[in-house]
């Protein structure tokens, strides 16, 4: 019996995965999935592993369910970073979340944030640009959760697109003039902001990459002083809720 070579030993999860992610789609994924560094994926894979407490074929079907809508290698590592982060609650995707409930805390308010939605390759039409359709890469939802003691709570959201843009179809001035139109056409139409990541920054920083889009989401969701003035309106409750804030959060979401 031949035993793997080292490549094949370094790329088995990465290979594994990629065959989950064909199961979830019913079919062949992408053609160049090892265009990217498989030795680098295969480290965050053992990292998810590891962390997820899980044996590691289901492991690998938590990531693939993240996954399965990707179209390209760099997507598919945005995807896997935001299952280590928002999916396993990564201490360093906690600090975030910790720096945003903070704001709230400050104004004596009971808050709770995280990350309720994580999609890919959505349509969104522009009726204000002659009802053009553009696909984005991934549409990030955040809810706000916030409370006076002793009172119900308020859900809030805040929506971001992000796009990962790839060397072979962004490079060049043309091609990133046409991005710029299509941002506005987006944002003109009433769609959520877009922030956008060079290919090469993914692959390099995907840990970074992602805590800054999630800091961005969460910078956008109201106010503290809006959000107080939306939690004094509440009227006390009958029997107040005595979960943790994460508790409420769960709920309301």
């Amino acid at each position: 019996m031949a035993h793997p070579t080292a490549e094949q030993e370094a790329t088995r999860l990465t290979r594994a995965m990629i065959g989950e992610v064909e199961r979830r789609r019913g079919g062949p994924g992408e053609k160049d999935s090892f265009a990217f560094n498989a030795t680098a994926v295969d480290a965050m894979l053992r990292k998810a592993i590891e962390r997820s407490g899980l044996p590691e074929r289901e492991a690998l079907r938590d990531v693939a369910a993240w996954c399965a809508g990707s179209e390209s290698p760099i997507e598919s590592v945005f995807s896997i970073q935001a299952y280590l982060d928002a999916g396993l609650e990564s201490e360093e995707y906690m600090r975030v979340v910790s720096e945003a409930e903070a704001r709230y805390a400050a104004l004596g308010l009971q808050a709770a944030v995280g990350l309720s939605g994580f999609d890919l390759q959505l349509r969104e039409e522009c009726p204000e640009a002659d009802n053009k359709e553009y696909r984005v890469d991934f549409l990030l939802e955040a809810c706000l959760c916030v409370a006076r003691p002793g009172r119900l709570g308020r859900a809030l959201t805040s929506s971001l697109n992000v796009e990962c843009d790839g060397r072979d179809g962004h490079e060049g001035w043309e091609r990133q003039c046409e991005d710029n139109a299509r941002t506005c056409d987006l944002m003109e139409s009433g769609h959520p902001a877009v922030i956008r990541f060079p290919g090469r920054a993914i692959l390099r920083h995907p840990g970074g990459c992602f805590r800054k889009a999630v800091r961005i989401l969460f910078n956008g969701l109201p106010e503290p002083s809006f959000a107080a003035e939306l939690a004094d309106a509440v009227r006390p409750a009958r029997r107040p809720f005595r979960g943790s804030s994460r508790d409420r959060l769960r709920l309301v979401v």
